[in-house]
């Protein structure tokens, strides 16, 4: 079994050592957005400037399934815990378990700075879509995790349902929809709200199977649920 010194070197003779390089986004409040860049209900809201920085690693569905199988077997008191994710390379679940924790950190740090409207997107929005390029399923495991330990949390929850909403549905789902729905179960109108305008954003007509089995008590938001299932009905008409 090769110590940790071993282990280190082979990972830097094999061209690891981009590990160590930051990942960062700068959000300059000077930036004006193309009228051709504008997206649906989506127009790119300027920020302060924000650096982020993460560490840029990547690996496949079956990779990270195998690694959260093998996480939960292990013990949390062995000192070397590797995990293969392909032919020749190796990585340390301290350095995945320090992504999560740094991505969670500041998702959530982005979702109590920014402002969050409706046909805006902010840096946020922009933070989660350049990771869900490189890491969808790390990402979308985050998201998942975050929306479910701040579920009391309005600014938190709605936050995060206006960020997904403004994904293509293949980009996010099944964590997505499956957020969506979980918010058209809670308490606040607000957070159930945002769960129908995700739906509504994503225009999938696979949503039709889940709002047509729900009922909201207000009866404003109840119209604006019959409204969506319209639309979609319509769009999957004209589909064909």
């Amino acid at each position: 079994m090769p110590n940790s010194s071993e282990i280190n070197n082979w990972l830097f003779e094999e061209g690891f050592a981009y590990f160590n390089q930051p990942f960062t986004i700068n959000y300059q409040s000077s930036f004006s957005l193309p009228e051709s860049m504008c997206i649906s209900d989506s127009t790119f809201l300027p920020s302060d400037i924000i650096d982020v920085s993460m560490e840029p690693l990547a690996f496949s569905s079956a990779d990270y399934q195998d690694y959260m199988s093998f996480k939960e077997r292990l013990s949390n008191n062995q000192s070397t815990q590797i995990f293969r994710v392909a032919p020749k390379r190796l990585v340390d679940f301290k350095d995945i378990e320090e992504f999560e924790n740094r991505f969670t950190d500041t998702l959530l740090h982005l979702i109590h700075e920014e402002i969050f409207e409706f046909g805006m997107e902010n840096a946020a929005d922009m933070f989660v879509q350049e990771h869900l390029k490189n890491n969808p399923f790390v990402t979308k495991n985050c998201i998942n995790s975050i929306f479910l330990k701040n579920f009391a949390n309005i600014g938190v929850t709605t936050g995060l349902l206006r960020i997904i909403a403004h994904l293509n549905y293949t980009e996010i789902e099944p964590t997505g929809p499956t957020i969506a729905v979980a918010a058209l179960s809670h308490e606040n109108a607000e957070v159930r709200e945002c769960g129908i305008r995700a739906f509504e954003n994503w225009e999938d007509i696979s949503s039709l199977e889940y709002l047509k089995h729900i009922k909201c008590k207000e009866q404003w938001l109840q119209d604006y649920l019959e409204q969506v299932i319209i639309d979609l009905e319509e769009i999957h008409v004209l589909s064909g």
